[in-house]
C-alpha cells in the first residue's frame, strides 16, 4: 500500500512539473515588448557654458577658459542681486534634452 501511494505521488509530481514547464514555455513565447521610442546611441555629449561679457551685445566667453569665479561678490546681503547672462552650448554629437525651471521664493 505504501509503495502504491509513493508511486502515485511521484507520478502526480512529475505531471505537475511537466505542466509548469509547458506553462512557462507558453508564457515565454507569447510575451510581447513594445518600445516607446527610446534610442541607444553612442557618441559624445559635451556641453559648454558661455557668459555674456558686460557691456557687449554679442561677445561670449566660455567659463572653462576663465580662472576667476563667475560671481565674485562675497557678502550676499538680503536684497543684493547679481546677474549674469548664460548660454548652454552643445559641442558634442549627441542631442541634449533639458528643461529650465524658474526659481520661486514662494515654493
Amino acid at each position: 500500500m505504501n509503495t502504491k501511494r509513493s508511486l502515485l505521488t511521484s507520478s502526480v509530481a512529475l505531471i505537475l512539473c511537466f505542466v509548469m514547464l509547458l506553462g512557462t514555455t507558453y508564457a515565454w513565447f507569447t510575451d510581447s515588448v513594445t518600445s516607446s521610442g527610446n534610442k541607444i546611441q553612442s557618441g559624445t555629449l559635451k556641453l559648454d557654458l558661455l557668459v555674456l561679457k558686460e557691456g557687449t551685445n554679442n561677445d561670449w566667453y566660455s567659463i572653462k577658459d576663465e580662472s576667476k569665479p563667475l560671481f565674485t561678490y562675497e557678502n550676499w546681503e538680503p536684497g543684493y542681486t547679481d546677474v549674469s547672462i548664460l548660454k548652454v552650448k552643445n559641442t558634442g554629437n549627441l542631442a541634449l534634452k533639458w528643461v529650465a525651471k524658474l526659481f520661486s521664493e514662494n515654493a
